[in-house]
């Protein structure tokens, strides 16, 4: 886990730390109520909400409720960000759900077509059909019959890192019926990062993903004049390019940095709206920093 302490901070716990308590359902709802008529989208993200089904089905009738009662935020869109853990085999069962939920998106984490080269990458605990690709597929096809499944590869060292691997990538995403699909480049990171064997992996498995598309451009068959140019983006502290591939899925290459989130952050304004499982409302990731509301608060 990547950690990052200001100078002459008192440690803190970070958010991959924490785990929601007995009353996170309550505190969400509280926390909700104070964003009443607040336009914005839910992301569904962080620790791995798909992990336990009643839980997560907890999460979606909860939002849901305030929803329908008109209490809360207004709510624009919501996108699930998930590596597909508990949505295979009998979690298919929340495609449905997720339609009338009003889910936009689901952003699928895979990072190599190869079972055991994504395993090495991803490690996913012992057991679980998610790391095996024909439950995986089966769950893909299943959720993209009801809303659209966007399939995200962080390219890097030894998964996909070569216009033949990421080629392949987009074939076999093309089988599954997949209309979009980001390759994603591990993010750059600035000072202040504990030197932990996670900083370490970043900093020797990242590949630049604009080198990365330009290769394809180069090498690929067919690929310079079967790609066309849609958008680009530049976020606060992303950006992207966005193709359409003739015949194909859209192909979205796309950066981040650390530095320019932190950057930002520190200016003030406020991006986002993360609630932590100690049930703090904070405008980003640090479950101590930038508290908006917490319980007991007014």
């Amino acid at each position: 886990t990547l950690k990052r302490e200001p100078e002459g901070a008192e440690p803190a716990p970070m958010a991959a730390q924490l785990r929601p308590g007995a009353r996170y359902f309550e505190h969400l709802r509280e926390a909700l109520q104070q964003l009443q008529g607040l336009p914005l989208a839910y992301s569904l993200s962080g620790l791995e909400a798909t992990d336990d089904l009643a839980w997560f089905s907890k999460l979606l009738d909860t939002l849901q409720q305030l929803r329908d009662g008109g209490v809360g935020p207004e709510v624009e869109g919501a996108v699930l960000y998930t590596n597909g853990n508990g949505l295979v085999g009998p979690g298919q069962h929340l495609a449905k759900r997720l339609q009338h939920f009003g889910l936009t998106r689901i952003e699928w984490s895979r990072h190599h077509v190869d079972a055991a080269r994504n395993q090495a990458i991803m490690r996913f605990r012992p057991g679980l059909a998610v790391a095996d690709n024909a439950p995986l597929e089966a769950a893909i096809r299943a959720f993209n019959a009801h809303l659209p499944v966007h399939l995200v590869c962080v390219v890097q060292a030894g998964g996909v890192d070569s216009p033949q691997q990421l080629a392949a990538y987009v074939d076999w995403a093309q089988a599954l019926g997949v209309q979009r699909v980001i390759f994603r480049e591990l993010s750059t990171l600035p000072g202040g990062y504990a030197d932990n064997r996670s900083h370490r992996y970043v900093d020797s498995a990242r590949l630049c993903v604009a080198e990365l598309a330009q290769d394809c451009l180069r090498s690929l068959p067919g690929w310079s004049s079967h790609l066309q140019p849609l958008r680009m983006t530049s976020g606060y502290y992303f950006s992207n390019a966005c193709w359409q591939l003739r015949g194909g899925p859209e192909l979205v290459f796309e950066a981040s940095d650390y530095g320019a989130l932190h950057a930002h952050e520190a200016a003030g304004r406020v991006y986002k709206l993360v609630f932590h499982a100690n049930g703090h409302l904070c405008a980003g990731w640090q479950p101590e920093r930038q508290v908006l509301w917490r319980p007991g608060d007014v």
